[in-house]
Formats: structure tokens, sequence, C-alpha cells
């Protein structure tokens, strides 16, 4: 039987000293036989991790960081025992190798790529940045109109960003309005800005919200209503009622109340928007010319009396002998007496017009009358003998006698 080639004498001798001759070449030249270029010699941080300060004291030792093809661990398990601090963020959720799920250290780190060689080697487009509670929406180019890169924003470390830089970016290109902004809101931008610049003028638009800002307040600053805020959610508690913003304004005594809406709107403080009629008391005939105070006095609105009495008793000529029902014989439209049609004769009797006070004896009620005080009532029970027998209220007069006349009425 005829062996192959590489297992006749001659194969087997020539692989032997082939063998030989790549011993004799890695005893002489160690590792570097094997390795695809020269490691990273650079130390941003400067620290000492695993007795070293850089992957290029490792390059006689490659061990340190490859594994054999039958050990139980890998390169990444090799990498933290060096990198402790990573082992820790991978457990931490707003850390960023945590937020990343990073197991794969090679993904974004590589090596060999000489002294000065850079071992994060990772493109923007190649993360997701709200993944970090930031878009980077609204930060796409620089305002040289270049593409942003990391280090336009991670000065020292894509591990880090310095909650300055923001304010010191944006004071390049808007020195007036960062000095003002950082002023009214402080200088933690991102406790309210999330990169997507939702409150740019031409994305922000305050009438969407719950609260439109109308007449007037169109005009307002966002400083003005939204004082000492220093995050979106203090923007969000900002008051919606008139007294919450406009109360050291406020001219009126406290009985007014809080509800400025009752008589102003937005379009001016002057607007006055009350309408009377709309209460327990609408304003008609002269009433309508009459100035607030005239009625509510030391501006007491709520509890002002509606009984003409009330305002009117000074002006009363009658002195009190008709009662305090003015509406009986006046109205708003003015003071004069309406035409009375009395049923009963005011001649009575032949001897002119009678006064009201002759009959109507009881103030303020003209229901009541008596004819007792021309009449005596011994004279009347004496012609009324009958009726009284019967019954009869000999007393309401009017009844039988409508007219003033002696003829009695049937009913």
């Amino acid at each position: 039987m005829k062996l192959p080639g590489f297992l006749t004498p001659l194969g087997l001798q020539l692989a032997g000293a082939a063998l030989l001759l790549v011993v004799i070449i890695s005893l002489a030249g160690g590792s570097h036989i094997f390795s695809p270029g020269p490691l990273s010699a650079v130390n941003q941080r400067g620290l000492v991790l695993g007795e070293v300060r850089s992957h290029a004291e490792l390059r006689d030792n490659c061990t340190a960081c490859h594994t054999a093809p039958w050990s139980s661990q890998s390169m990444n398990d090799l990498c933290i025992d060096c990198h402790t601090e990573i082992q820790a963020e991978q457990s931490d959720p707003a850390s960023l190798h945590g937020v990343l799920k990073a197991t794969d250290c090679r993904a974004c780190h590589t090596e060999h790529r000489g002294p000065q060689g850079y071992l994060i080697q990772i493109e923007q487009r190649e993360i997701d940045h709200n993944l970090f509670g930031f878009s980077l929406a609204a930060h796409q180019t620089t305002a040289d109109g270049l593409p942003f890169a990391c280090v336009d924003c991670h000065t020292e470390s894509l591990t880090r960003f310095e909650p300055t830089r923001c304010e010191t970016c944006h004071r390049n290109d808007e020195e007036r309005f960062v000095t003002i902004h950082v002023g009214e809101y402080g200088a933690d931008c991102r406790a309210c800005h999330e990169g997507t610049d939702i409150f740019s003028k031409d994305r922000f638009d305050h009438n969407q919200l719950t609260y439109p800002l109308l007449g007037k307040h169109a005009d307002a600053r966002c400083v003005d209503c939204h004082v000492d805020v220093r995050n979106l959610a203090g923007f969000k508690d900002a008051p919606t009622d008139c007294a919450g913003c406009h109360e050291p304004d406020n001219p009126h005594p406290p009985t007014f109340g809080p509800d400025c809406a009752r008589c102003h709107n937005t379009e001016g403080w002057e607007t006055k928007i009350f309408d009377h009629n709309l209460s327990v008391y609408k304003l008609t005939g002269k009433h309508t010319q009459v100035e607030c105070t005239q009625c509510h006095v030391n501006n007491i609105f709520r509890g002002t009396p509606t009984d003409c009495v009330s305002c009117h008793l000074q002006d009363d000529v009658h002195l009190g002998q008709f009662g305090t029902d003015c509406a009986l014989c006046h109205t708003t439209e003015t003071w004069e007496r309406q035409a009375f049609e009395h049923t009963f004769p005011l001649d009575h009797g032949g001897l002119g017009t009678i006064a009201c006070v002759t009959c109507h004896t009881t103030a303020g009620n003209f229901q009541a009358y008596t004819c007792s005080n021309c009449h005596t009532p011994e004279d009347i029970r004496r012609q009324h003998a009958f009726a009284e027998m019967m019954n009869t209220n000999i007393t309401d007069c009017a009844r039988c006698h409508a007219t003033g006349q002696k003829t009695m009425r049937m009913h």
C-alpha cells in the first residue's frame, strides 16, 4: 500500500524540520513573529491597571490578553480582570457599558495599531445615543456645518460628559442669549433639554398645551410665569390660575376673591367682561347707569342686599309710612309713581280725595284697610245686625260696598 506523500519518511522529516525552524525563530524573536502590529502606549487617564500603564508594556506577554483555544476563559474575561471598573459598569444600567449591555470588548476596542493607536474605534452612527437620554437629532452638524464627532462633546473620554460643555459650545454662537438663559434657568442644560430641540421657536407651541397663551399673555416672557425653574418638572408646576401670577399686582381687597376672570380677560386689565344680568340681581332701567361702588360699598360684592330700601332708605320721602316694598309703586325706570287705579272711590263721602292713611292704617300693608275711622264700629254693627247674625265679616266693607254706596253688592 502506497502512503500519501506527507506520511512518507521524507515528508515526515521535512515537517519536523519546519517545526524545529519555527521553534528556533520563536525563541530568538519572542512572540513578534505572530503579532499583527505594535500595541498602544496611549494612557489618557494615567492609571495603572494590571501592574502596567499601557498595553505596550504587554508586548512580550501575549497570554495577558489572548487565551488558548482550549481555555475556559475568553479574551473578554481577561479584559475585565484588569479593567475592573468596566465590570462594575456592566451591572449599572445608568453607566455607559451598562446602557450598551456591552459584553464583546473587541467590538469597540481594537489593538495592534501602533504606539499612538487610539483603542476606542467606534463610529457615532453605530451608537443609538437615545439610550443615554440625549438625542442627537438637533446635533447633526456644528455651527460651521461640519458633522459632529464624539470628541466635540466628550472632550476627555467617551465615558464622561462635562455638563458645562453645552454652555461653552453654545456661547461661541449665541453669547447674549446663553448669558440671559443661564441666568434665568441655570447652567444644567440637560435638566430641560434632551437633544430634540423641542423648545426651539419653530417647534414649540404653547397654545397646544392645556394653557394657551392668548391676548397679553402671548407677549409674556417664559420666565415671567416659570420663575426659578431648573428642570422640566418645574415648568409643569407653573400656576394656571390668575392669582398664581398676578396676586402681587392685585389692587382689589380680599373680598373680590381670586377669580379675576369674572371681570377681566387676557386682552388687558381694563377690559370689563362681567355681565351683571347673569347674577342674582339684574340691572335694569336707571340701575344700569349706577357705578359699582354705589351699591357695593367698600368693595364688598358677595352678600350685597338686593332689596330697594337697603340703598334708597335715605331717599324715602314717605318716611316709612308705606313700608319697605318700594316696588309696589315704583320701578327702576323712574321714581315717579305709576298710575294707580284704586277700585274704591277716593272721593267717598263728598269731602274730596281721602288720604291713604285714613283707610290704610297698617304701615306698608295696603291690602289691609279699615272704615272705622269714619264709620264707628257701633254704627256698623247696628246697621249690619242681620249680617253679623249670619257670621258675615262686617269689617270687610268693600266686599259688599265696592263703590262706596249704601247699596249692597250681592255675590
